[in-house]
């Protein structure tokens, strides 16, 4: 019995999935009424700034039927779920509030593509979190997390069907029946009541990275990281508009894969595919600390609102490149 049997367990790792993947459908016909739902549980405020992000990676797999609750990312909302085998082409697409994601923007695409080339099954498991592993699906089977994730899922039984059997094999090794299925997937069907405007705060909280709670400074720090000698050599700080000039593109793409889960990405990409103001000021700032690796003149530099100020670290992250060889050659005893 798809719904009601409870399968065997099996480990896997849930790891964070990036932008975004869900489902769900309704009751047979003749079947008995289903009893009444619980209602979603608040969990309080949402954190403040410097709250934990959630463990990235669970090592369980629930099985069917069996309810468990899932947290939205800033731990504010949670919604009790059950895991269900259901045809994917069964699933709906959701639209107007419930849909704040936009399909055809650059990033959204690239997702999509990423997940019919290559669907994992490791990233759309139970996970205890809204905004990561299978989608989750409402009592009308609308889509209320995860449409990219479901498209994504389509495309690849469309248009790659030896990589989307390959995810169909990974649920049914990790102990879920698909038996009976052509295109099977898993979900989390939500069983909480939520009202109209619940459920499209559920769906926008879901849609949220919690490590948007880092200041810039604490960004910039972090990003600087990133920034390697192999990626710098492809940026040109001399040329007219710096990182936003035709020529730096390949070097902020690929700043971004680094630094950007698929979720962030859709808005640090316009719909043109171009550079969003505030990364191009992210990235900005990861330069400057990268360059000059002094937390005082970052701290200044990125906190300041000063137009003189602003000018003058312009400038210097215009010598990012140079900063940065000189700062190895003195670290590495070369100078």
């Amino acid at each position: 019995d798809r719904q009601g049997r409870e399968t065997p367990t099996r480990s896997v790792d849930q790891t964070s999935p990036g932008p975004d993947y869900g489902p769900q459908y309704g009751q047979d016909e003749g079947e008995a009424p289903a009893p009444r739902l619980p209602a979603a549980q608040p969990v309080g405020p949402a954190p403040q700034a410097r709250a934990e992000r959630p463990a990235q990676t669970e090592t369980f797999n629930i099985p069917v039927g069996k309810q468990f609750a899932v947290s939205t990312p800033d731990g504010s909302m949670k919604v009790d779920v059950v895991p269900e085998v259901v045809d994917l082409f069964s699933l709906t697409p959701a639209s107007g509030g419930l849909q704040n994601r936009m399909i055809n923007n650059p990033a959204n695409q690239a997702t999509i593509s990423n997940i019919a080339n290559a669907p994992d099954f490791t990233r759309l498991g139970t996970s205890p979190y809204s905004d990561r592993g299978a989608p989750i699906i409402g009592p009308d089977n609308v889509i209320e997390v995860g449409n990219h994730r479901v498209e994504g899922l389509k495309r690849g039984a469309e248009n790659n069907p030896d990589a989307f059997q390959g995810y169909v094999r990974a649920l049914s090794e990790a102990g879920y029946d698909t038996s009976g299925m052509q295109f099977p997937v898993l979900i989390r069907r939500r069983v909480s009541e939520l009202s109209p405007e619940r459920r499209q705060d559920f769906t926008r909280l879901s849609n949220t990275e919690a490590s948007q709670a880092l200041s810039d400074l604490e960004m910039a720090i972090q990003d600087a990281v990133r920034l390697t000698p192999e990626l710098m050599s492809k940026f040109d700080g001399e040329v007219t508009d710096g990182i936003r000039a035709a020529k730096n593109l390949p070097f902020v793409r690929d700043f971004m894969a680094q630094v950007a889960t698929p979720n962030e990405r859709t808005r640090l990409i316009t719909t043109k595919g171009g550079v969003s103001p505030a990364f191009a000021d992210r990235l900005e700032r990861a330069l400057f600390a990268s360059a000059y690796n002094n937390i005082d003149l970052i701290k200044r530099a990125v906190e300041s609102g000063d137009d003189d100020t602003k000018s003058i670290t312009g400038g210097m992250i215009e010598a990012t490149g140079a900063m940065q060889e000189l700062r190895r050659g003195v670290e590495g005893g070369r100078i």
